[in-house]
């Protein structure tokens, strides 16, 4: 979780970047891992849906 709220997004951005971090004082540090099609049990792409409420 961040600090970063609805208002801090930009919007009108043709893209977004979404990070995933494990951070370094972390209790299991070590790595993420995360599958995308054609790897791990399930074979799709990682798909985001992001929803604004007012």
């Amino acid at each position: 979780m961040s600090n970063v709220t609805v208002a801090d997004i930009k919007l009108q951005e043709p893209f977004w970047t979404l990070r995933f971090t494990v951070d370094e004082e972390a209790v299991h540090i070590g790595g993420l891992t995360l599958y995308g099609s054609g790897f791990g049990n399930h074979d799709q792409d990682i798909v985001i849906r992001v929803h604004l409420r007012d």
